[in-house]
Formats: structure tokens, C-alpha cells, sequence
């Protein structure tokens, strides 16, 4: 191979490695905007688009993690059979944006439901806590719904 190809595979490599299918989003306020439930709770994923999930017996089950300011804004979690990272950013009355969501590309047998998954995060615009819940919203309905971990081990 001549530079020319090898520059022309360069260049074309980074660019595929730069797109992503969700928006940068870099936090636009500071940690204090943040819920501070929302920030270091384990988030169990209990329904996606109102559908429930049942999940089967052998099923490590979907969750995700938001870490704080000093963390960088960032989100880690679990989408059925790949690990999930990306950032977020919180904005007034519980908007967000969440973004740069990269996964693991292991072979799913729960595939549906992974994509699913990873689609929720590019469509959430806002969250609601109540109680032990939190519910995600796309702009117009509730796309997931989540219970804290730690409620589960009281009960």
C-alpha cells in the first residue's frame, strides 16, 4: 500500500470512530441542578416504551449508574448482555440529555431488548424521582421506568 491509501484508511477510520448515533452532550450546569437520588443509585431497568420486563431466571438484569460532577457527568450500566458507558447533562425542572453512549458488541440472545435499551437513551429528555422510581421521558411520554436497587434489599 502507497501513504495515499494508508492516509485515506487513516482518515476514514477516524471518522468512523468519531460519528455515534447519539449527540456530545457535555453537563451545561453544575452538580447542585443534579437530584441528588439520581447520582450514585443502582437504577433497575422495570419497564421499557410501558412494557414491562419479565426478565428470565439466568437474566443479569438492565440498570444504570449516573455519576456526579466529580465524576465527569458520566453514566455507566448494563443493557442485558453488554456493559453501557456515556455522559449526561442536567438542565432546569429535570431535563437531561445523555450522550456519547458506548457499549460492549458481545453476541445477545436478548437483543430486542438490549436495542431498546440503548435507544431510550438517545430519545430521553427529561426524569422524574418518586419515591424509590425513576422515569425517563422522551418529549412527549415516559420511555422507562427504573426502581433503586436498594429498595429491593429491604424487601
Amino acid at each position: 500500500m502507497n501513504f495515499k491509501k494508508i492516509s485515506a484508511y487513516f482518515i476514514l477510520a477516524i471518522i468512523i470512530l468519531t460519528s455515534t448515533t447519539s449527540c456530545n452532550v457535555a453537563p451545561k450546569e453544575n452538580d447542585t441542578k443534579v437530584n441528588s437520588k439520581l447520582v450514585n443509585t443502582i437504577w433497575l431497568l422495570e419497564s421499557i416504551n410501558g412494557d414491562e420486563i419479565i426478565y428470565p431466571a439466568d437474566y443479569k438484569q438492565n440498570y444504570i449508574i449516573f455519576k456526579g460532577e466529580s465524576e465527569g457527568f458520566k453514566l455507566d450500566g448494563f443493557a442485558g448482555c453488554n456493559n453501557v458507558s456515556g455522559t449526561y447533562g442536567v438542565g432546569d425542572h429535570n431535563t437531561f440529555a445523555i450522550g456519547n453512549i458506548m457499549s460492549t458488541k458481545m453476541m445477545c440472545p436478548f437483543a430486542e431488548l438490549e436495542n431498546k435499551y440503548l435507544r431510550m437513551f438517545e430519545n430521553a429528555k427529561s426524569y422524574k424521582i418518586e419515591g424509590y422510581y425513576l422515569t425517563i421521558f422522551d418529549r412527549e411520554k415516559e420511555i422507562a421506568i427504573f426502581k433503586d436497587a436498594k429498595e429491593l434489599q429491604t424487601h
